[in-house]
C-alpha cells in the first residue's frame, strides 16, 4: 500500500515502499504498480467537507495568516491543478464566512486566527460542520438526554 509521497513546495520528490508477502506477489506488484500505468486520481478537496477541514487546519496551524495567503496555498494544491482556481474563490469565501459565524475563526486586522473551539475541531480532524453539530447538541441541557445524543451521533455518521 502506498499513499501520497512528497509535498509540493517542500520536497523535490517523494518515496514510497511496497512490500510483497512472497515472490509471486512481488512479480504481480512489480508488473501492475511499478511498470503499470498510473490510475486516474481526483483531488478530494472538491468535497466541501474536506475543503472546510483543510481550510480550518491551515488557519489553525498558521500556514496561512490571511485570505490572500490561503488563496495562494489553495492555488498550489492538486485540486487547483486539476480544476483551476475560478470556483475556488467563492467556495473559500463561503467556508471562511461559515467558520467565522460558527466561532471557529476570527478576523483581526486582516488576519485569520483560530479560536479555542476552532483549534479543538482541527485537532480532532473532523469536519467543522460535525464540530458545530456536536457543540450545539451538547450546549442545551435537553439535548444531553440519551435519545438526543443518539440522534446527534446518527446525524454525524451520515
Amino acid at each position: 500500500m502506498a499513499g501520497r509521497a512528497g509535498r509540493p513546495g517542500f520536497d523535490k520528490y517523494g518515496e514510497s515502499v511496497i512490500i510483497a508477502r512472497n515472490k509471486r506477489y512481488e512479480n504481480y506488484l512489480f508488473k501492475n504498480y511499478i511498470k503499470g500505468k498510473p490510475e486516474k486520481i481526483d483531488s478530494q478537496l472538491a468535497n466541501e467537507s474536506a475543503l472546510r477541514t483543510h481550510i480550518l487546519a491551515s488557519i489553525t496551524g498558521a500556514f496561512t495568516r490571511n485570505r490572500a495567503e490561503l488563496m495562494d496555498f489553495l492555488g498550489n494544491t492538486f485540486f487547483a491543478y486539476q480544476k483551476g482556481t475560478a470556483s475556488l474563490s467563492a467556495i473559500t469565501d463561503r467556508i471562511i464566512e461559515f467558520l467565522e459565524e460558527e466561532g471557529m475563526i476570527v478576523s483581526k486586522r486582516g488576519n485569520l486566527l483560530a479560536t479555542r473551539f476552532g483549534r479543538r475541531v482541527s485537532e480532532l480532524y473532523i469536519d467543522p460542520l460535525t464540530g458545530v453539530l456536536i457543540r450545539d447538541a451538547l450546549s442545551e441541557p435537553k439535548k444531553k438526554e440519551a435519545f438526543s445524543l443518539l440522534h446527534m451521533l446518527a446525524r454525524i455518521c451520515t
